[in-house]
């Protein structure tokens, strides 16, 4: 049986393949050996969502867990409204719309439409300036180059990053920064 893909990991793998390599390392090791600010920024700010307690509004799903069989993926739901089928996800610090924020929320949009949900807008959410993007709903080539990175992701051979390359590790191993080997 196939491992679901957390949907987190797209955006990840779209910053650095070699973050995803670096995650099963250190994925045992405490976080704060491996994390930079913004990511435990980022961990506290969904904290509230994974704990269901941003708000209190009924017609909202917050930190639901989805599984989207079609595409293998699995993750949490910051955001989503019942009644206007507005699906919302939430980052710390927007200074750019990076194509991962966008596989995020299609990755949560595709969960929601296997659980019967309709939805109807996606936007990402900058917590410390509160501005709100609207992201469009995916078209035909959108989807597929969607589908093509997850593929990407599923076909990622960590080993590939030893053989290609010879050096030593860099020394700073948090792996959100620019990598090289």
């Amino acid at each position: 049986m196939e491992q679901y893909i957390p949907a987190s990991l797209l955006n990840d793998f779209i910053y650095s393949p070699e973050s995803i390599y670096l995650h099963s390392i250190y994925s045992d090791f405490d976080k704060s050996i491996y994390q930079d600010l913004p990511q435990i920024n980022g961990t506290l700010n969904h904290q509230s969502i994974d704990q269901a307690t941003y708000t209190t509004v009924k017609n909202t799903l917050q930190g639901v867990m989805f599984f989207c069989e079609q595409y293998n993926l699995c993750g949490r739901i910051d955001l989503y409204n019942t009644k206007t089928g507005v699906l919302t996800e939430r980052k710390s610090l927007i200074k750019h719309i990076h194509i991962g924020y966008r596989y995020q929320l299609y990755a949560e949009m595709f969960g929601l439409l296997e659980l019967g949900y309709k939805v109807n807008k996606l936007q990402l959410h900058s917590l410390q300036d509160n501005k709100k993007y609207p992201i469009p709903l995916p078209n035909q080539q959108r989807i597929q180059e969607f589908t093509s990175t997850i593929q990407d992701l599923q076909n990622f051979d960590p080993i590939s990053i030893l053989q290609n390359n010879h050096t030593s590790p860099n020394t700073n191993i948090s792996i959100y920064q620019n990598l090289s080997f």
